[in-house]
């Protein structure tokens, strides 16, 4: 007998900064409402951790580190919006570090864990299916998440879910997901009617292949490298100074099987 399913989503958003605030909200409704929607479907509990607002900061993501004890069979979800830059010391760490500080005067050097540590830590707790999803920049130091121009249209018709398809990809896959919205050197954009470029296109990936009226089971595989081409896209149609590019690559990692 296999243990019953647990989904335990922690989502870290920096929803009070004065500058992308607004974008991290929307990042917050669209994807919250996505994993409630996965949990109810698949009628799993849901244990939810909400790090935002005034509860937003590096010991209050720790904390929900150290207490996620998910068990052989759970499925976890952690994902991050907000301020994020690159480890520049390392060159070899292609993830962003996650700014994590509660005022601009914090020292950002401490207040601060990178997505890769994050995602090992997780996968240390040995979870059936562990996601790690972040929506960040990935720029050097200093540098502010711009306001993207152009609209990606989040996309959703519950209605039209195949039951079979949703279980397949969060009851039936076992392994590890690591993705983020840029690659080293890239911002990531965002829009206060949409939130996160790459955010919102990995919402209306997973739509597309959770639709009824999609041919074949689908897998984690086909929907972040859809989301991935389609931030590319819209990156790309973003208007840009002469001397700076707007791409954005997403960045992702995954190893699981069925």
């Amino acid at each position: 007998t296999t243990l019953p399913t647990k989904l335990h989503f922690i989502m870290v958003a920096n929803t009070n900064d004065p500058r992308i605030g607004y974008s991290v909200q929307k990042d917050v409704v669209n994807i919250t409402s996505q994993i409630k929607d996965v949990a109810t479907f698949l009628n799993i509990p849901l244990n939810f951790v909400e790090i935002s607002g005034t509860k937003f900061g590096k010991a209050n993501v720790e904390a929900a580190l150290a207490n996620l004890k998910p068990a052989a069979n759970d499925i976890v979800i952690f994902y991050y919006s907000g301020h994020g830059y690159s480890n520049d010391r390392n060159a070899d760490e292609a993830y962003p570090q996650f700014d994590l500080r509660q005022s601009r005067f914090d020292d950002i050097l401490v207040a601060t864990l990178n997505a890769s540590e994050v995602y090992n830590t997780i996968k240390a707790k040995n979870a059936r299916l562990n996601l790690v999803i972040t929506d960040c920049c990935n720029s050097s130091l200093g540098l502010l998440k711009p306001e993207g121009k152009t609209f990606a249209l989040t996309t959703k018709s519950l209605m039209t879910w195949e039951k079979s398809y949703c279980y397949d990809l969060f009851m039936k896959s076992r392994g590890s997901v690591i993705a983020t919205a840029a690659k080293k050197g890239q911002y990531a954009y965002g829009n206060t009617d949409v939130g996160g470029y790459f955010t919102s296109n990995l919402i209306t990936a997973m739509e597309k292949y959770l639709s009824k009226f999609q041919t074949s089971t689908p897998t984690w595989q086909q929907i972040i490298a859809e989301a991935q081409t389609s931030t590319v896209s819209l990156s790309l149609t973003n208007l840009c100074t002469a001397n700076t590019t707007c791409r954005q690559d997403p960045v992702y990692a995954i190893s699981v099987s069925k």
